[in-house]
C-alpha cells in the first residue's frame, strides 16, 4: 500500500509491505527517499544497502550494508555491517560487526564483534568477543 503524506511542504512517499514478494519489488523500484515499511507476523530479509522501517510483530534478518528502523515488538537479526536502530521493545540480535543503536525498552543481544549504543532503559546482553558496549543515560553521558 502506497501513501503520500505531506510534511512541512515536503511530501514523503511510504509503502507498507507485507511479505517479501512486495518488499523485493519496493525495494527494486521505489525511489530512494521513499520509507518502506515491513509490518506484520511476516518475515522478511534485505541485503546491500537497503533501508526498511519494521513494525508490529515483524521478523527481519538484515545483512550488508543494509539499515533497519525496530519498532514495536519487531524482531531484527543483523549480520555483516548492517546498522539496527531498535525502539520500544524491539529485540535485535547482532552478529559480526552490526551496530546497534538501542533505545526506549529495546534489547540487543550481541555476539561477535557487534558494537551496540544503547539509551534510556534499552537492555543489552553481550558474549563472545563483542568489540564494544556502551551504555549511555539520555543526557548522553556515558
Amino acid at each position: 500500500m502506497k501513501n503520500d503524506l505531506e510534511v512541512g511542504g515536503c511530501v514523503v512517499t511510504t509503502i507498507h509491505v507485507t511479505n517479501q514478494t512486495e518488499l523485493d519489488q519496493a525495494l527494486h523500484t521505489a525511489p530512494s527517499d521513499t520509507i518502506i515499511v515491513c509490518s506484520g507476523n511476516h518475515t522478511y530479509r534485505i541485503g546491500g544497502s537497503a533501508a526498511v522501517y519494521a513494525s508490529g510483530s515483524a521478523i527481519v534478518y538484515a545483512s550488508g550494508s543494509a539499515t533497519v528502523y525496530a519498532f514495536g515488538s519487531a524482531t531484527v537479526y543483523a549480520f555483516g555491517s548492517a546498522t539496527v536502530y531498535a525502539f520500544g521493545s524491539a529485540t535485535v540480535y547482532a552478529f559480526d560487526s552490526a551496530t546497534v543503536y538501542a533505545f526506549d525498552s529495546a534489547i540487543v543481544r550481541a555476539f561477535d564483534s557487534a558494537i551496540v549504543c544503547a539509551f534510556d532503559s534499552a537492555i543489552v546482553c553481550a558474549s563472545g568477543s563483542v568489540k564494544e558496549a556502551m551504555a549511555c543515560r539520555q543526557d548522553g553521558a556515558a
